[in-house]
């Protein structure tokens, strides 16, 4: 927010809009639609001219940005989403996105989604956009500790925007600039500081109904499953690298998958990527003991 207003020279409260489909109104699709009709359905139907405000508590007009980021919904893109793409569910909210930068004539647009990202349906629904995909992860810009291989899509309106500089060239040149710098592992990311533990930890321990143990050692938080992954990650490590896993500053377990698939910075050097859907969406840190 603070870099928008310094771009714009002035400051503006934000539009906290709710539903996006809902720029089309709320019956605009049904769910025995196809992506065609749906599609159809989207371009055929006018935009709401405001839409209910969750920051002012009221009816907001829509705004016409300059600068469009957003991050549209990647299950249907992934293989837990049965790989649905365009006809997934939330093929939806793309003609809703695209019908709002379309009308309202969005100069520059970027989107971020996994790599598998529909660019079919992206070009059906954002007719009036040139796209210019490109692939990254946060290694690529110095964050060697973390993993997230994403793509990023800039969409330059053909009669608001001029390209000046070929983005593909631009995304090279920042690679190269970043691979001679440090680069953050993963022990530079663990920094909660004690207070902010404690606050956790005692968290946990309310929905858990447990006692909160001592900070040098919370696996007593842990559920039993957690902790039998937690065991199983603990023997593999030490048979593999011959070392308990408590003296690798830069070890992390992701417990919301079985030990057999072994989710842990062993291998990358990365943190492995959270996911909200799993079982257990904790992490465990054995150097540290949480």
């Amino acid at each position: 927010m603070r870099w928008c207003q310094k771009v714009a020279g002035h400051g503006a409260e934000p539009f906290i809009f709710g539903d996006i489909t809902r720029l089309l109104g709320d019956s605009w699709y049904t769910a025995s639609m196809t992506y065609s009709q749906r599609l159809q359905a989207g371009l055929q139907t006018p935009l709401v001219s405001s839409m209910h405000c969750q920051l002012h508590r009221t009816s907001c007009p829509l705004p016409c940005p300059i600068f469009d980021v957003s991050g549209l919904p990647c299950p249907d893109m992934s293989a837990a989403g049965k790989r649905l793409k365009r006809a997934g569910e939330t093929n939806a909210v793309y003609i809703a996105h695209g019908r709002f930068v379309t009308a309202k004539r969005t100069p520059l647009l970027l989107v971020e989604c996994t790599k598998d990202l529909d660019m079919g349906m992206l070009e059906d629904t954002h007719p009036d956009h040139d796209f210019y995909q490109m692939f990254s992860e946060p290694s690529d810009f110095g964050f060697r500790g973390l993993s997230r291989f994403r793509t990023w899509v800039v969409g330059s309106h053909r009669e608001k925007s001029t390209c000046l500089h070929d983005p593909f060239e631009l995304l090279e040149d920042l690679k190269s600039a970043f691979s001679e710098l440090p680069g953050a592992g993963v022990s530079d990311f663990l920094v909660a500081s004690e207070a902010e533990l404690h606050l956790e930890a005692a968290a946990l321990a309310r929905r858990r109904k447990k006692a909160v143990p001592s900070l040098k050692n919370l696996s007593g938080l842990l559920n039993v499953r957690e902790l039998l992954c937690k065991q199983q990650l603990d023997d593999k490590y030490l048979n593999q690298r011959a070392q308990h896993p408590s003296r690798n500053p830069n070890l992390v377990y992701y417990l919301g998958d079985s030990a057999e698939y072994c989710t842990w910075s062993a291998k990358s050097d990365k943190i492995p990527t959270y996911r909200l859907g799993a079982r257990s969406g904790l992490y465990w840190l054995p150097g540290q003991g949480r």
